[in-house]
């Protein structure tokens, strides 16, 4: 089950970068789920906060599409190596680099963690925007 889960988050993320379809990820998470990541210091709950942070991780973006080179899949985990290669609003290209670490119960997500060097990018979103 959590192999399915995983692909199918995989999937999801490529139709919310590819077309901006924000359902399908949304709907690979439980109602009671936990979000936390470097660029938001609070931790986000549930659907509703789930869907927030899916539409604006992709509207911050002109384009991104990412890949994975490690995909570890355990009993109720999976852990994602990623790279990430953006355009950003201003138009430059860049990349970054990170692991996402997600709990599951079920066929859903129960607790999304992602780690990356923030300020890195950040650096390349607004580096660009102030010029």
């Amino acid at each position: 089950m959590t192999q399915e889960v995983a692909y199918r988050f995989i999937q999801a993320l490529n139709a919310l970068e590819e077309d901006g379809e924000v359902d399908p990820i949304v709907s690979t998470f439980s109602e009671s789920c936990e979000i936390e990541t470097p660029v938001i210091p609070q931790r986000l709950y549930g659907k509703v906060q789930a869907r927030e942070f899916w539409a604006a991780y992709r509207l911050a973006f002109r384009a991104i599409r990412s890949t994975f080179r490690n995909i570890v899949i355990g009993d109720n985990s999976i852990a994602l190596e990623w790279t990430a290669n953006c355009v950003n609003r201003s138009g430059k290209e860049f990349h970054y680099d990170g692991v996402s670490i997600l709990d599951t119960s079920g066929a859903r997500l129960t607790h999304f963690r992602t780690y990356f060097d923030s300020r890195a990018m950040q650096a390349q979103m607004v580096h660009t925007a102030v010029q």
